[in-house]
């Protein structure tokens, strides 16, 4: 999905096609989102770049210049608490059983979310990567042990080569990282994870001058394991500046 393209009614409306799985997506309203006023921010709709979902429980949360979360027990989402500062996050990543949202933007942030209708809140300070910035940021939580639960941060540095780095998520510190390929540098917008067969999707920009965009994959490793590299598809060189990506797990396919 292209910064700026989220929105509750895209949510909204993938969740009513779910339900009734029949007929035409129909937009049934809009819910506003507000900000926290003491950091000076007021409606937050126009901000919106990325969503993460519990699914299990019943909670979104849409990020960008903030990070909302909101109930979706009723038929318009519900906000719980203003929405907190978010740094312009592009991406997001989420650990549900740990309670955790992860928000990658030069630094990683990381919030609770909140048992329940509680509140989320920060969880202490910002993760600096040793390599270069934080761009975007996978979660593998297969584990049923939460803390064996790890994070695939990839990190960009102009001019030379992104790395992905593993970070153990329940101490929030890095493990070790590993370099893509020479022309794997220029990331942004998104990435996604096939959890059930262990692997992460990356999506470079491309170029401005018609350079095709690429998906690179990686492994996901147990353990202090470093992650490994698979490979890299090309993309079609008109869609320079491809910014979404979807996986289906049955049947093995990235989009």
């Amino acid at each position: 999905m292209k910064a700026g393209c989220c929105t509750l009614s895209v949510l909204l409306c993938t969740g009513l096609a779910v339900s009734a799985n029949a007929g035409e997506v129909l937009r049934i309203g809009h819910t506003t989102l507000s900000a926290n006023t003491n950091a000076g921010g007021t409606n937050v709709d126009s901000g919106l770049y990325g969503a993460a979902m519990d699914a299990a429980n019943g909670f979104a949360y849409f990020i960008g210049n903030y990070v909302s979360k909101v109930n979706l027990a009723s038929n318009l989402p519900v906000q719980i608490g203003p929405g907190l500062v978010a740094n312009h996050a592009l991406q997001t990543a989420i650990d549900p059983a740990a309670g955790r949202l992860y928000l990658p933007r030069g630094t990683v942030l990381r919030f609770a979310l909140g048992a329940g209708t509680n509140v989320m809140s920060s969880a202490g300070s910002p993760l600096t990567p040793s390599f270069g910035s934080a761009a975007e940021m996978l979660t593998d939580d297969s584990d049923p042990n939460p803390t064996n639960h790890y994070g695939y941060l990839l990190c960009t540095s102009a001019g030379v080569p992104a790395r992905v780095s593993k970070v153990a998520l329940s101490t929030f510190t890095e493990l070790n990282s590993i370099p893509l390929a020479a022309n794997e540098s220029n990331f942004l917008f998104y990435a996604q994870a096939d959890v059930p067969k262990g692997y992460g999707y990356f999506v470079t920009v491309g170029g401005s001058s018609n350079t095709a965009p690429m998906v690179v994959q990686i492994k996901f490793t147990p353990g202090t394991n470093a992650p490994v590299r698979i490979g890299a598809a090309n993309l079609d060189a008109t869609n320079a500046f491809v910014g979404g990506s979807a996986i289906d797990t049955v049947h093995g396919y990235a989009y």
